[in-house]
């Protein structure tokens, strides 16, 4: 499949729609069974995939730099899942926030007393996590902001699932031995 998917690339990179008709309805269901893989939201995966493949419809010029087509659209398909979900994420809290019904207003004092608690750790998580190993942060990443499983982040950074437990594992291990060290060193 691999050698005709190339034929039919440069084909409709040079101007055939019917090539492009044939790369659609041979990868289509691939990519959305893979995009299922990251994004458990079906609908989603197949609106996200059926937008990839029209902008590729509209703006074959964009294409020019593509070697290998099949590559291309798994990666593809991965970065619109992610950058979508991210956006949803994003909505889906704020959303949250506006209806939260506000409750009594602390002093301008506790007000910044609590801004100032959470700089600090944010800071200070921020550091613990820019000072691990780019693979470990990446899992890391994975696993507490985008909440994915183990055996998902095994298949996005081709690791075993029980690698990427152990990446989890040290990094916590480390920033709890670093929490520690501060506070022992704060006592003395």
């Amino acid at each position: 499949m691999g050698d005709n998917l190339s034929r039919l690339f440069t084909a409709f990179r040079g101007g055939d729609r019917g090539a492009f008709s044939e790369l659609y309805r041979l990868t289509i269901n691939q990519l959305i069974r893979y995009g299922t893989v990251i994004c458990s939201d079906r609908q989603l995966v197949e609106n996200i995939t059926q937008e990839f493949y029209l902008r590729i419809l509209q703006h074959p010029e964009r294409l020019d730099h593509v070697i290998n087509f099949k590559l291309y659209l798994f990666k593809s398909i991965k970065q619109n899942l992610l950058r979508e979900m991210n956006k949803q994420q994003r909505r889906a809290v704020i959303l949250q926030m506006v209806s939260t019904p506000p409750g009594p207003e602390p002093s301008r004092e506790t007000q910044l007393i609590d801004e100032e608690i959470s700089v600090e750790k944010i800071r200070w998580l921020k550091n613990q996590l820019d000072s691990l190993p780019t693979r470990q942060k990446e899992v890391v990443f994975l696993r507490f902001y985008e909440g994915f499983t183990y055996n998902k982040i095994a298949e996005i950074t081709s690791l075993s699932s029980q690698v990427a437990r152990n990446y989890v594992a040290r990094a916590l291990q480390k920033m709890r031995h670093d929490v520690n060290s501060s506070a022992a060193s704060m006592g003395e």
